[in-house]
């Protein structure tokens, strides 16, 4: 259940004072809650693998290291930081070219991390590394603003006001950060995941299904229908790109991404260097929506690890 009108104002309020820093998919709290939930679903040959491979099985502290470690990293492993998104255009071509250079994103890199870790001849530190890495863009790719980009860098160049708030937001970190803290209402994180698991438990299997350009596929839809096509129902502050604006606002009617496409409506708004206006509705379907990807991004961590060691124990 939603907090009362007033809480919910204040709460946002709140997190909306906070610094708004570079966007980095989940932040801290989504990344840490998708490892509680991939610890929980991973089998004891897994955890066992992590605790060779790490020194310990904390996941929540694993989903964060290629963030925390960020800069040191991409002197380390350069153009890293392209390895936390597959940032498919919501219109135009998808071409691998402009969205994922030379093989620099995440599902690129979980294929070669992967290979990198059932090698018997590369090191542990190594080998270490590529496991940190693959929790973390698993995680990633759930975040439907890491899977999609309408010119706007995946959502940092475009601003969003909350409701009862006078600040505005990057969309990225809205969605990142601001309604996964929002769902958090002040529980602790461990609490929340064993909420979110028992919650969508029925699901599991469900959610683990599919690969990994699949789970991209479904969070670029996500990305189209609800992050981006929920800003065409809200007020548009500036309109002078945009041509019908009473077609933009039927989004809400187009039930099947090829519709989408046909439409066409993303093509007709620039969200780059604009601000929206969100109304309490938007943010009520992004925290319910923010629960469904959490619990997706830990289960498909612990299908991907599970998969990964098991294979590796038969070579």
């Amino acid at each position: 259940m939603f907090p009362t009108r007033s809480l919910f104002t204040a709460t946002l309020l709140t997190l909306s004072l906070l610094p708004v820093t570079a966007a980095h998919a989940w932040g801290r709290e989504g990344h840490r809650l998708t490892g509680l939930i991939a610890y929980e679903l991973m089998n004891a040959q897994s955890r066992a693998a992590v605790r060779d491979l790490l020194g310990n099985d904390d996941l929540a502290s694993a989903a964060t290291w290629a963030d925390d470690q960020r800069k040191a990293l991409d002197n380390r492993y350069p153009r890293s930081a392209e390895w936390h998104y597959d940032d498919l255009p919501l219109c135009g071509t998808a071409d691998a070219a402009r969205f994922c250079p030379e093989g620099h994103c995440a599902s690129q890199r979980i294929e070669a991390f992967s290979k990198l870790i059932q090698d018997p001849a590369v090191d542990k530190e190594k080998k270490a590394d590529a496991l940190r890495f693959i929790i973390h863009m698993v995680g990633d790719l759930q975040q439907p603003l890491h899977a999609a980009d309408n010119d706007d860098r995946g959502g940092n160049d475009a601003m969003v006001t909350l409701p009862g708030v006078e600040r505005p937001a990057k969309l990225h970190y809205a969605w990142d950060t601001l309604f996964v803290r929002h769902n958090l209402r002040g529980q602790s994180e461990p609490a929340f995941a064993a909420e979110l698991l028992n919650q969508h438990k029925e699901r599991i299997g469900e959610f683990q299904q599919g690969q990994v350009a699949q789970w991209i596929a479904q969070s670029h839809q996500l990305a189209r229908a609800t992050v981006y096509g929920g800003l065409l129902n809200g007020e548009v502050k500036d309109t002078k790109d945009i041509k019908d604006i009473k077609d933009i606002k039927d989004i809400k009617d187009i039930k099947d991404i090829k519709d989408i496409r046909e439409a066409n409506p993303f093509c007709q708004l620039k969200t780059k260097d604009r601000e929206f206006v969100l109304d309490a509705a938007y943010v009520e379907r992004a925290n319910a929506l923010v629960r469904v990807q959490l619990v997706k991004g830990g289960a498909r961590i612990a299908r991907t690890l599970n998969e990964l060691f098991a294979a590796q124990k038969k070579s």
